[in-house]
């Protein structure tokens, strides 16, 4: 069963913004101006780790919103149900800034939680192409992005997007210096382009999300984040 609780990690709560970021979720705005709640769609902009905020891009950049800086902004996202307010740093034009919430209200994933370990990853994982070709099976070894018990993401090349498309049957051969007994089957879930902010510098990578056929038994799960810090 899932659980509604309040996140204070602000490790937890960044990323949860970043990967918001990186996947264009949908997220509402809204603030409570005279006894009316005006209501704010967006999408998250930016996340800076320096300063701890969070811009958010007003959807309809037409339309002239009107905020009080004086009144709390509060937002709903998708991502795990998130729920948080907030007192705004700066409004400019369609772009809002908030501080970082100290606490948002979120699913807690236990058996689904995912780590990151982002773009630049030390992290390398052994990812096999099943395909029924001349060219037979290939291995490429991209960087890992993040993980849970259910799947994966991984950097990868541009010029290695063409070779992968959604439903395609990969096998994953290891995780680090981590070597599966068994390979596990996994079938792809996206292959795209994202943004990724790391403070104020912007990236464009390209990714590859896998689902494993099967959720990895929290026993061997936990062994392998173990292995992968050392």
């Amino acid at each position: 069963m899932l659980d509604l609780i309040w996140e204070k990690e602000s490790k937890i709560i960044s990323q949860t913004f970043l990967r918001a970021n990186e996947n264009f979720k949908a997220i509402l705005l809204w603030q409570n101006i005279n006894g009316r709640r005006s209501l704010f769609p967006s999408v998250v902009h930016d996340v800076n780790f320096l300063d701890k905020t969070v811009t958010f891009c007003l959807k309809d950049m037409e339309k002239k919103y009107r905020f009080n800086s004086d009144e709390l902004l509060y937002g709903r996202l998708d991502e795990r149900s998130l729920l948080f307010k907030s007192p705004i740093v700066n409004v400019n034009d369609f772009l809002v800034t908030v501080h970082l919430p100290d606490e948002v209200r979120l699913l807690e994933l236990r058996n689904y939680q995912r780590t990151h370990y982002g773009h630049n990853s030390a992290i390398y994982g052994n990812v096999e192409r099943v395909v029924d070709d001349l060219l037979g099976q290939k291995v490429y070894s991209f960087r890992l992005f993040d993980i849970s018990q259910s799947g994966a993401s991984f950097v990868i090349k541009a010029k290695d997007k063409k070779c992968f498309n959604k439903g395609d049957v990969v096998l994953i051969q290891n995780i680090g210096e981590t070597k599966m007994d068994v390979p596990m089957e996994a079938e792809v879930v996206y292959v795209k382009d994202v943004p990724y902010t790391d403070g104020a510098i912007k990236y464009g990578i390209s990714k590859l999300g896998v689902k494993f056929d099967h959720a990895m038994p929290e026993r061997m799960y936990n062994i392998l984040l173990e292995r992968l810090i050392k």
